[in-house]
């Protein structure tokens, strides 16, 4: 995230975000199609089994593949300094972080948000399989219809940004994708569940476009490196702990009331 920052400068930010999630989700719509076509041309569960094993294999192939166009990748060149460089300590950089008034109201937001976003991840997959009873065929079909209309609304949100600064636009696409718990407990069977993803499709995009991007501009150009690396640290944290909760949650009340839950921490982080 932080290397972001590096290779674009502000001004190139959400024109570069936009194009890498169009691309991306593309590519991932490509794949949804070809494993679950895949996925689904077998009812014996080894089978089925041994595909997933496949493809997990592949992703792993594919990601050192990353990898190595990581490395190709050049960051703009910083411009030349006299005299010798003073590195900050690990305390200083964290305090410089801190003092940052602007980073520490985004980071407090952010992580609210990212408790309940990941918090709804097991619980979608709940409702939709358990709930709902969903098959290969039928998740491919959902996970494909958001990804087609992130494609579509990926342009639409940068305009927003560019227009209107990123503060708007992360506070609508997160509000967006506090409605999407709700929307899906109000999903009684998966027709209206797939139409119910062009919504949760366009406001995602504008989350994952307008997140990176805020966190970059509310982050201090000095400290920026440190400031990503905490604001990964915590929400790496949530992450372990929010579907855990999501699971208790459900255990103790229901499915409909986790995804209530959800919701609200999302609409709060907002």
């Amino acid at each position: 995230q932080d290397y972001t920052g590096d290779v674009f400068s502000p001004s190139e930010r959400a024109d570069a975000l936009s194009v890498r999630n169009q691309l991306s989700q593309v590519s991932q719509i490509t794949v949804s199609i070809l494993v679950g076509f895949v996925l689904s041309l077998s009812s014996v569960n080894q089978t089925v089994i041994l595909m997933y094993q496949i493809f997990i294999v592949l992703s792993f192939l594919i990601g050192l593949k990353e990898i190595h166009y990581m490395y190709k990748m050049e960051p703009k060149e910083p411009e030349a300094k006299t005299g010798p460089i003073r590195h900050s300590s690990l305390k200083e950089s964290i305090q410089g972080v801190f003092s940052h008034k602007e980073y520490v109201r985004f980071l407090l937001c952010s992580l609210v948000f990212h408790f309940g976003w990941q918090m709804g991840w097991p619980l979608f997959n709940v409702y939709q399989i358990k709930n709902l009873e969903a098959t290969e065929m039928w998740l491919t079909i959902i996970n494909v219809l958001s990804s087609l209309f992130m494609v579509i609304s990926f342009s639409l949100w940068n305009k927003l940004i560019k227009k209107y600064d990123y503060k708007l636009a992360i506070t609508l696409a997160t509000f967006g994708m506090g409605l999407t718990p709700i929307l899906y407990a109000l999903s009684k069977n998966l027709f209206v569940l797939t139409l119910m993803q062009p919504i949760t499709g366009f406001f995602t995009a504008g989350t994952t476009v307008a997140i990176l991007g805020s966190l970059l501009q509310s982050s201090s150009d000095k400290f920026r490196t440190m400031s990503v690396a905490i604001h990964a640290t915590l929400t790496s944290i949530t992450l372990a702990v929010a579907p855990l909760l999501g699971a208790y949650i459900v255990t103790r009340t229901s499915i409909t009331a986790a995804l209530i839950i959800t919701a609200l921490l999302r609409l709060l982080g907002s």
